[in-house]
């Protein structure tokens, strides 16, 4: 073997040799210390993972929590404007509807007034005007009514009650009535020049004034109707447009040195409409309710 073959040779085994002793260091020590700093790193973000998913379940624990709380709270901390209180089947009702809560206030009777049996004070006296003045006939409550289903300014001079063949107006010809109720208007509500309505009205006044003249004349707030009428009504006779017209028919009683008076204010529920038990078509007031009209009227006819 020549000397440049041996060299070779050396060299080549020498090559080995390192590369085994290099493979040898790095799997001894280079390779595991990568390996446990992967596993340690890993092993770090697994744990930190894991922290937040735990403090992510114990947040939505605690909010399950509160709302099961506020779910199961006593009745007796949702408020109402009423009594201060209503019960948690009201109050989910209010929650998850306005219309319903609506309904709810509608219902509610007046209670602020007394209500008495005996209308014995007004049998001097006589109610004009509408289907609505036609219960106080038919529920027997008032002695002397004339009245007609549509009534309006108009028509009183022309139309006539049943079993009649003389205009309302001129019912009260030859009457010596002390007092005398007048109530138009909800047929009117729909005009759309309340204006005309007023001069008309004020023509009416002058013809009861020549017919009894030494009546005192009491004009009548129209009464409200129903939520659900007013929504419907197809003729404008409204909730508000009530109230607008009262505000008139007050001014018009002031001009004409006659009575106004407002047995709305004692009608309406809290809502200012008429409540749903008041009346089966959400208009024509039950006997119960009609009581309650003519006991503020006998009131009140003295405190003006």
């Amino acid at each position: 073997m020549s000397k440049k073959s041996g060299r070779k040779i050396v060299y080549i085994i020498s090559s080995v040799v390192i590369l085994l002793a290099l493979c040898f260091v790095s799997i001894k020590f280079i390779i595991p210390k990568a390996y446990s700093g992967s596993e340690t790193t890993f092993s770090s973000t697994k744990i930190e993972t894991s922290t937040k998913a735990e403090t992510i379940t114990e947040k939505i624990t605690e909010i399950i929590t509160t709302t099961a709380k506020l779910t199961t709270a006593a009745p007796s901390t949702v408020l109402s404007s009423e009594s201060g209180t209503v019960s948690s089947e009201t109050a989910a009702q209010s929650t998850a509807s306005a219309p319903s809560a609506l309904v709810q206030a509608s219902t509610a009777s007046p209670s602020t007034i007394h209500v008495t049996d005996d209308f014995s004070s007004l049998d001097n006296s006589v109610f004009i005007g509408n289907s609505r003045v036609i219960a106080l006939k038919n529920y027997g409550l008032a002695k002397n009514v004339y009245a007609v289903v549509g009534l309006n300014v108009d028509t009183i001079f022309t139309k006539s009650v049943s079993g009649s063949t003389v205009p309302v107006i001129d019912e009260l010809n030859g009457k010596d009535y002390e007092k005398v109720f007048i109530m138009l208007g909800d047929n009117e509500c729909g005009w759309p020049n309340k204006n005309i309505f007023i001069d008309k009205y004020a023509k009416v006044i002058d013809a009861v004034k020549e017919r009894i003249p030494d009546a005192e004349i009491y004009l009548q707030s129209v009464l409200p109707v129903s939520n659900e009428a007013s929504a419907t009504s197809q003729f404008g006779c409204t909730n508000e447009n009530i109230n607008a017209l009262n505000v008139k028919i007050e001014q018009l009683a002031a001009d004409e040195g006659i009575h106004y008076i407002s047995p709305a204010s004692a009608l309406k529920g809290p809502d200012g409409a008429l409540p749903d038990n008041a009346a089966s078509d959400g208009i024509h007031l039950n006997k119960s309710y009609c009581k309650i009209w003519l006991t503020y009227i006998i009131e009140n006819i003295n405190e003006e």
